[in-house]
């Protein structure tokens, strides 16, 4: 079988490159942010199968919502989103997290 290099994947029909951003993946973003904020946070996770996750963000979710309403459901549907697009949770794109152990050390970013 044969594997491809990032060279042949260039050239493949599918391929996109990191971080670009086509009217294709724009479409499926904004499906993904539409679930996750109006239907129910982690819908996107369960469409990628990354049901661990996707989980998690329901029932922090429906918590979040009995706790302090509308709000609480959108910040987790945010961060589903998130998580679903760039891998990050919402955090993670303010704070620079090392997860070494049992530590969890927060940095800001130098963005």
């Amino acid at each position: 079988m044969a594997t491809h290099t990032s060279e042949h994947r260039k050239h493949d029909e599918h391929y996109e490159e990191p971080g670009h951003l086509t009217p294709g993946r724009l479409l499926v973003n904004g499906v993904k942010a539409v679930g996750d904020l109006a239907i129910l946070p982690g819908a996107s996770l369960v469409a990628e199968g990354k049901l661990r996750s996707a989980t998690l963000h329901v029932a922090a979710g429906f918590l979040a919502r009995a706790l302090f309403g509308p709000i609480g459901w959108f910040v987790v549907g945010a961060d589903a989103y998130s998580k679903s697009v760039t891998g990050k949770n919402l955090y993670e794109h303010f704070f620079e997290v090392d997860r070494r152990g049992h530590e969890w050390k927060f940095e800001k970013t130098k963005e």
